[in-house]
């Protein structure tokens, strides 16, 4: 029954995979889920994050480790395969996490 819902014109799965492919194709909700997914993934690592008001600041977030700040900007690269995206976080070229 699930390989046929796909065929289906009706199929919530269907429905719920073209939705995620246009917001895909957004830039800026693309930007938006990059930093959801660095929130998340920080938060748990035990990181402390805090957005700044408003986004005229050079960064996204600040990260507190310890007594240590650190001021983080997001850039999100999005990757299609097989249906599904994946992203990189990377620093000077030094990966933090993979999707």
């Amino acid at each position: 029954m699930k390989g046929k819902c796909e065929f289906a014109d009706d199929c919530p799965v269907r429905r719920r995979r073209a939705q995620a492919k246009r917001l895909a194709q957004d830039p800026k909700r693309k930007g938006e889920l990059g930093e959801l997914v660095f929130v998340l993934t920080a938060a748990s690592h035990g990181l402390i994050v805090s957005k700044p008001y408003g986004d005229s600041a050079s960064y996204d977030f600040l990260v507190q480790s310890g007594r240590r700040i650190i001021r983080i900007q997001v850039k999100a690269a999005f990757t299609e395969r097989n249906g599904a995206y994946s992203f990189n976080v990377t620093s000077g070229g030094h990966r933090y996490y993979t999707e």
